[in-house]
């Protein structure tokens, strides 16, 4: 079924609901047959029927339906469609609807000989009824064969006058004659002005018992009586009832329907290349569907709806925002667009990691510590009330925000991280964002031409938010050269930040990310857990140790090796005795380093020393060199207080453990304020450094 935005169905190959049936109970009930001289004659029955719904339930597809199926079973009969929501004014419904009448009875006469004089004679006193009722201004330009002659014949009987009535039981007589079923189909009642609806109900009415002529009027049973009564329920349902003789709700559809329905309208309406293999057994496809059909997808024009829009914004995003995080926001913005309202002017009421804002992140830790509570605020905030289904919608959206830890692995480019969020909300990438295209071209470059980008990136100052997106995406995309990419990415810190001495801090912060990023690697994405190791080996070798000494130290920790306090394990990839031999071949470089005096152009961070620490290789010739240096050279006291407190701190007592405290001490109290080999970075470890030192 190809995509149709908001439009009934016309196919009933299309029924997705199983109407079916009903259809042809329906077309029975509108047209019987009758037997006649040892066959059978279809006659309309004359009944007029309600059928009712709210908007957007289905009634014009089911006329549609309706429609197909009369004429399939009565080729012969004269199908009349009529909207009075495409004209305006009581003689205008009049008019056309007579109009409409008299066109298809003229086509059926065309198109079957044996009724032709029949219809020819029935559609000439049609028009003369007609013609009575509205002014004849209100007829010329309208395309009926023979309308001319009939308004003449008013104007003629004006000086003969005939009354209605007579007129009426002259058309009863000749409709009477007529051996094809008439029935006339009657849409969008609901959505005229009062006065259009009083005047459709006034024609029915007029004509409801001219035999041969069976009516379905489609409506709305509440605005309907609400027109009918000028606002008096009562009043206007007893009118209603002595127009319309039965009213038929639309059948109720069952949940597996509703789901069939959304999931055929959105498989119709995905563009090409963007659902990832397997996506019916997500268990979050599952579980919106569930939400979805449980309050907010309430009508087929709601599915409609939502898939017609999700067909526009996908082309818009692709790539960059998840596919059921879209849907389900195409889902707020039909359903709930207040709540997209909140979220456009706050969106830190759903983001759980916003970079640029540190304040943002302490209201997150804020709001997690605060409970339950303030997940019933948040959602109020949000225009939703808990466990309703609009709640359940954000909580499977931003989970984090909303009281919920899980799924948030599965899901790469989800709302709750900050540029997908953004991306949708601008429908476009922010200023500064990294598309998926860039980083799909980085992982196709030689391991030289990575760490080019890489720089070129750092000079920009965008290596952080590039490291970023590679980290969310990367799992979603198959690399064949994984190795390369950790070899390159573990040498960032070295070969980059390093570089540049005052961005030391970054250099801690890579060394966190990289770890991180190789955790993924091994746990979450399947890289093989002796690629992993042969990188870390590779790193060492090559004298990239900030990296794995972060990596070695976390595993300490998760181990609880070398006396440190046992931690959660869970996150651990490298068994403890592998951590063991990575530690003593890392310290054993350290120290090799240290010896020729080379080890601070190595390092970037603390972390190597405190691993050589943990195994008691840190000894005191270590210890004197250390102190040697800074004692003698002004670059490698600049280094020093960069490397322990550019990014954190320690005290005298624990500084003391790698070099003399108080001798640096007091070389950074000698150092001239206005020394111009200190940028402001170093300044600021200097300050850091003399307040904790000197505790």
């Amino acid at each position: 079924m190809s995509h149709r935005p908001d439009r009934p169905i016309a196919d009933p190959a299309d029924d997705r609901l199983g109407r079916d049936g009903f259809v042809s109970r329906l077309a029975r009930a509108l047209v019987r047959e009758e037997a006649v001289d040892g066959g059978t004659v279809a006659r309309a029955s004359g009944v007029v029927v309600g059928l009712t719904g709210p908007w957007g339930s289905g009634k014009s597809s089911l006329l549609n339906l309706l429609a197909a199926e009369i004429t399939r079973r009565h080729p012969t009969a004269v199908v009349v469609r009529f909207d009075p929501w495409l004209v305006s004014g009581r003689d205008d419904v009049i008019t056309q609807f007579f109009a409409e009448l008299i066109r298809q009875i003229q086509e059926v006469g065309t198109n079957n000989p044996q009724v032709g004089k029949v219809a020819t004679r029935l559609t000439g006193r049609l028009t003369k009824y007609a013609a009575n009722l509205a002014p004849a201004t209100a007829w010329l330009g309208l395309p009926i064969p023979g309308l001319r002659e009939a308004l003449k014949a008013v104007g003629d009987a004006l000086d003969h006058p005939e009354s209605l009535a007579a007129q009426r039981t002259d058309l009863i007589t000749s409709l009477a004659g007529v051996e094809v079923p008439i029935v006339v189909l009657i849409d969008e009642l609901d959505r005229v002005e009062d006065p259009e609806v009083r005047a459709v109900a006034q024609l029915v009415r007029a004509i409801a018992d001219f035999p041969g002529i069976s009516y379905l009027l489609a409506y709305d049973r509440d605005r309907v009586v609400e027109a009918l009564g000028g606002g008096n329920a009562e009043r206007g349902g007893a009118y209603l009832e002595k127009i319309v003789q039965l009213e038929i709700p639309l059948p109720i559809a069952v949940d597996s329907e509703t789901r069939g329905l959304f999931t055929a309208e959105f498989e119709g309406a995905v563009p090409a290349g963007v659902l990832p293999d397997g996506w019916h057994s997500d268990p979050r496809w599952r579980r919106l569907l569930a939400i979805a059909i449980d309050g907010l997808l309430t009508t087929p024009r709601d599915s409609r709806r939502v898939c017609g829009m999700y067909a526009v914004l996908a082309p818009m995003v692709a790539g960059e925002v998840d596919w059921l995080d879209l849907l389900g926001y195409c889902i707020l913005l039909t359903k709930a667009p207040a709540t997209v309202d909140a979220i456009r002017q706050q969106p830190s009421l759903v983001l759980s990691r916003i970079m640029e804002h540190q304040e943002s992140n302490q209201g997150f830790t804020a709001f997690r510590e605060a409970g339950s509570r303030a997940v019933a605020e948040r959602l109020a905030r949000l225009g939703a009330t808990p466990t309703t289904p609009l709640a359940n919608l954000l909580t499977l959206l931003f989970p984090r925000m909303l009281g919920s830890d899980t799924e948030l692995a599965e899901t790469v480019d989800g709302f709750h991280r900050r540029q997908p969020l953004m991306t949708v909300l601008r429908l476009g990438l922010l200023p500064g964002a990294v598309a998926r295209s860039e980083i799909i071209a980085f992982l196709s470059l030689s391991d030289e031409a990575m760490l080019t980008q890489l720089r070129i990136r750092h000079a920009e100052q965008t290596l952080d938010s590039f490291l970023e997106r590679l980290r969310d995406i990367y799992g979603d995309i198959a690399t064949p050269n994984v190795e390369s990419l950790l070899w390159v990415l573990g040498r960032v810190p070295r070969d980059i930040d390093l570089i540049d001495y005052c961005r030391t801090g970054d250099n801690y912060t890579r060394c966190q990310w990289f770890d991180g990023f190789l955790r993924c690697a091994v746990l979450r994405w399947r890289v093989p857990f002796d690629l992993g190791l042969r990188t870390l080996n590779s790193l060492i070798e090559a004298g990239h140790l900030d990296a794995v000494a972060m990596v070695l130290r976390c595993h300490v920790s998760s181990h609880g090796l070398y006396g440190e306090q046992k931690e959660d394990v869970a996150g651990a990839w490298l068994p403890s005795e592998t951590v063991e031999g990575l530690s003593s071949r890392l310290v054993d470089a350290l120290v090799a380093y240290q010896q020729v005096g080379t080890l601070l152009s190595v390092i970037g961070t603390p972390e190597p020393l405190f691993l050589a620490n943990n195994l008691n290789r840190w000894n005191e010739d270590c210890r004197k060199s250390l102190t040697e240096q800074i004692l003698a050279d002004n670059d490698a006291l600049r280094a020093v207080t960069l490397l322990f407190y550019g990014y954190g701190h320690l005290l005298f007592a624990r500084l003391n453990h790698y070099l003399d405290a108080a001798l640096f001490l007091d070389r950074l109290t000698a150092i001239a304020d206005n020394d111009t080999g200190w940028c402001k970075q170093a300044w600021t470890a200097r300050t850091r450094a003399l307040h904790w030192v000197a505790r």
